[in-house]
């Protein structure tokens, strides 16, 4: 692979002949995160600007990143109105 990775997956046999996506690799230098937005936060996200984001799992380590995209049209749900970014 042209990139730093891991191994996600190998979905061989021993003895068998190796089709193309047999393995599954995962480019660890960034990542992509899609989260949905309250209506009420939307207008305080721009794309480009720097956020950082915390994550449980985690503990107390923050992630840093920037906006990407802003779904231009929203998802409603039981009356809550939510953007993906």
């Amino acid at each position: 692979a042209p990139f730093d990775g891991v191994v996600a997956s190998v979905d061989l046999t021993v003895g068998e002949m190796s089709n193309s996506g047999s393995i599954t690799l995962i480019n660890t230098s960034s990542y992509t995160m899609t989260l949905s937005m309250d209506e009420k936060d939307i207008t305080q996200l721009e794309v480009g600007q720097a956020v950082n984001v915390s994550v449980e799992a985690l503990g107390d380590t923050t992630l840093t990143g920037s906006v990407t995209h802003v779904d231009p049209i929203p998802a409603s749900t039981s009356n809550l109105v939510t953007y993906n970014v």
